[in-house]
């Protein structure tokens, strides 16, 4: 059996794939699931690559947490951990981390220091989402050559859980489409008796935004999510007079500031005036069907 299953959930992003798959390299310590949301025939190259590579193919894309669930389903090890497919990260990395993992309670969510990320991963409170920051400080801590914090949440671009523990609490909540899940997974582990652990000694790389920034249609549907799931996020975790506040800031702040952008990008035709235009399209017949609704 292997030691760690891991899941790729890919969209649209074969060359960075198969860049993730080239670094962790063939070890039978590992059971690797792709779980595709977007069929290309860029696609065989890697099957053909990796033969023992477990690849499910969805007929459409099923959004980031339903696709770990089913990757999650058929996975073989007592250790999970949900990988993005734009990051660079080696076997031995791998080995060390789940090392680490198996040394600490069932409880315990992992993962490790990546580029360009921000460590300070606080959740979302009322005061964060009204000033558009959500940086916390946490203790830095050094056992031997280990040197960890532990955030109350860490990024799903690498998350490695117990099997056993990710069941418990109820896998990743398919609500979101994409975004948030990593928050909401992490939330539900805490209020399950769960921590986070971040690992600063242990670093990999990602690139970020690998099939999110391919076109301006793509940015737009990413950044609709984005806002999306901040409602989603909101109405599970907040109530009373706070859900009120921050649902209707949310919609105020994307109607308004949407339609400013929306009207100039015919004056200012730039990229990033372009997507907002297109953000602000969605986010209006969002709110519409939900007033309809």
């Amino acid at each position: 059996m292997p030691i760690l299953s891991i899941i790729i959930v890919s969209y649209n992003c074969s060359s960075e794939l198969l860049k993730c798959l080239q670094h962790i390299g063939i070890n039978e310590a590992f059971e690797i699931i792709v779980v595709d949301n977007f069929e290309q025939k860029e696609n065989e190259i890697i099957k053909t690559k990796y033969p023992n590579l477990i690849w499910i193919q969805n007929s459409e894309n099923l959004g980031f947490g339903k696709a770990c669930n089913i990757g999650a389903g058929i996975a073989t090890s007592d250790n999970l951990l949900f990988l993005n497919p734009d990051t660079v990260v080696t076997s031995n990395t791998l080995l060390n981390l789940i090392g680490l993992k198996n040394s600490l309670p069932k409880e315990y969510l992992v993962s490790c220091q990546q580029s360009h990320q921000n460590s300070h991963l606080g959740f979302p409170t009322l005061k964060s989402f009204l000033l558009f920051s959500s940086k916390t400080k946490f203790k830095v801590i050094e056992e031997k050559e280990n040197i960890y914090i532990e955030p109350d949440w860490i990024s799903g671009s690498f998350i490695m859980i117990s099997k056993f523990f990710f069941n418990k609490i109820g896998r990743w909540t398919e609500d979101y489409f994409m975004y948030f899940e990593d928050v909401d997974l992490c939330k539900k582990a805490v209020l399950a008796g769960g921590k986070c652990r971040l690992y600063i000694s242990e670093t990999i790389e990602h690139l970020h935004g690998g099939s999110s920034r391919k076109s301006l249609e793509i940015s737009a549907f990413s950044k609709f999510h984005v806002q999306r799931s901040k409602h989603i996020y909101v109405k599970k975790y907040f109530s009373g007079w706070a859900s009120i506040v921050l649902n209707s800031f949310f919609a105020l702040k994307n109607l308004i500031l949407g339609s400013f952008f929306y009207l100039i990008q015919f004056l200012v035709p730039f990229k990033k005036i372009k997507i907002k235009g297109l953000l602000f399209k969605k986010m209006f017949n969002f709110y519409l069907n939900k007033t309809t609704s």
